[in-house]
């Protein structure tokens, strides 16, 4: 099983992949574009009738989106 993080837990477990949690936040924004999403890296969870949805990031698959 693929282990999942929010991205701050992420940012906080690989504190030295991305400059800061911003840029790390930048680079989740920007999933659709970069290919994070298409690379499963990216769960977008619907929490309720609220419009926000929680963000986790799979490691597996972003490690192996960054091989890509």
């Amino acid at each position: 099983m693929n282990e999942l993080f929010t991205v701050r837990n992420f940012h906080e477990a690989h504190p030295f992949m991305h400059k800061n949690l911003q840029a790390l936040k930048f680079e989740v924004a920007n999933r659709d574009k970069n290919g994070l999403m298409d690379a499963g890296a990216i769960i977008e969870k619907r929490t309720g009738t609220n419009k926000r949805h929680s963000i986790l990031i799979d490691r597996d698959a972003y490690f192996a989106w960054l091989k890509s």
